[in-house]
């Protein structure tokens, strides 16, 4: 199984010339989960049609009161990967304004029969015109849920990510197997903060667990929400964590990073994680130890 989370930081001016190269990975990888944040239309945009839609796999979850407009990023995608021929569904959940002009919201994209959906309230504000606004959008898929979120930092004064990983874990009690993919705003070397929490309260950060890895940063340069900090810019905030203790994970990389002189679509780095799921004994569903 292979996943792929990414802040697409997106813009609709800009949507075609990042989709393009998303969509080659996509396929490239044959990515079986695809997590998306920051994923915006225009407010004034035209809405998308109930037969493009239906066209493009789309799923509608509790919770999506705004309609997709015809320059969301992640229909826009799901446009291209259709016109290339791929068969994959797709699901957006709308969370707060952005920039005042955007709906900026989450996005799944996966393939094979969905059996559940939901959204998940994260932030204490409720109010869309609040930018600390906060949620999750999940699918399950094979008895698996797989979310993806987008969480404040752990020192915001109003919404700090303690409370709102207090909510999501007390959600997900019971769920079985659970990846939770995103920008959590943790930085992965501040110790006592979110990144600590999250290990400690169980979760296995699926790039530090992989036999082999590529890259390690996720935050390109100076990323919006992290300007007003006196010390260094965090550099790997991105993750694909699970609460699977039987997982192995063959590899791990950053992708559509520049400094490694790859095509950036945003001023986030994509994680993609290859993994074998085992059964209780330990063995992979191909029998390997």
């Amino acid at each position: 199984m292979k996943l792929l989370t990414l802040n697409t930081h997106s813009r609709p001016e800009t949507a075609a010339e990042c989709v393009m190269p998303l969509a080659a990975l996509i396929l490239a990888e044959q990515l079986d989960v695809i997590a998306l944040q920051e994923v915006n239309q225009s407010r004034n945009a035209s809405v998308a049609q109930d037969t493009t839609l239906s066209l493009t796999g789309y799923h509608s979850p509790q919770g999506a009161t705004l309609p997709i407009g015809t320059d969301n990023f992640a229909l826009v995608l799901a446009q291209e990967l259709a016109a290339r021929g791929a068969a994959y569904h797709w699901c957006y959940l709308p969370v707060k304004r952005g920039y005042d002009v955007y709906d900026e919201g989450l996005a799944l994209l996966w393939r094979g029969e969905v059996e559940n959906m939901c959204a998940l309230q994260l932030s204490t504000t409720r109010d869309y015109d609040n930018w600390r606004r906060r949620a999750a959008l999940g699918v399950q898929i094979d008895q698996t849920w797989f979310y993806s979120l987008h969480t404040s930092r752990w020192d915001d004064g109003e919404e700090p990510f303690v409370l709102q990983w207090r909510r999501l874990c007390e959600s997900l009690r019971g769920a079985g197997r659970v990846f939770l993919m995103g920008d959590f705003n943790c930085p992965a070397d501040r110790t006592g903060e979110g990144y600590d929490r999250m290990i400690a309260d169980g979760w296995r950060d699926t790039f530090t667990s992989a036999l082999r890895t590529k890259g390690y940063r996720t935050a390109q340069g100076v990323i919006d929400g992290w300007k007003d900090v006196s010390h260094p810019y965090p550099q790997r905030i991105d993750y694909i964590m699970t609460n699977d203790s039987h997982l192995r994970v063959l590899h791990a990389r950053t992708v559509f990073d520049a400094e490694r002189g790859e095509c950036a679509i945003s001023d986030h780095c994509g994680v993609l994680c290859e993994m074998a799921l085992c059964e209780e004994g330990g063995e992979d569903q191909h029998g390997g130890a």
